[in-house]
């Protein structure tokens, strides 16, 4: 019957690659390490709040959900946001305005993945007031 070869560029395939498809295919040795997505973390707001926080899957167009919760009262909080090139630019939407039918955002949250922590800092919507963020990979 004979074989048959059929090639492609890097390039084409990128669009259909996840991650760690891509990790493999460049030869990285990040092979196992996809970042973020579907892990949990815990930490602390502001060096005094601990929390917990599961990462929900990493998206093709860099974006991402994810729910923590302080471990003092467990209930949970949504953030959503985009993860790129290891920093996170996250929105933290807590209540939902009538008036306007809209999610008013409660938080920013702006940071980095430096290993398996992530550093950076929470920003109240309102005050402005900055309170640092550092969580580690459970």
């Amino acid at each position: 019957m004979g074989s048959h070869e059929l090639e492609f560029t890097y390039k084409e395939l990128e669009k259909y690659l996840s991650i760690y498809g891509k990790n493999l295919i460049s030869g990285s040795e990040k092979i196992g390490q996809t970042g973020p997505g579907n892990k949990l973390f815990k930490g602390k707001i502001d060096g005094k709040y601990p929390i917990t926080v599961l990462f929900n899957e990493i998206n093709e167009d860099d974006s991402f959900s994810a729910t923590y919760w302080y471990d003092k009262n467990k209930k949970s909080i949504n953030w959503r946001g985009e993860f790129v090139h290891d920093h996170f630019s996250i929105t933290e939407d807590d209540y939902h305005s009538e008036e306007l039918k809209e999610w008013i955002p409660r938080a920013l949250i702006e940071a980095d993945l430096k290993g398996n922590k992530i550093i950076g800092t929470w920003q109240d919507y309102k005050t402005k007031k900055y309170l640092n963020l550092e969580l580690e990979e459970l």
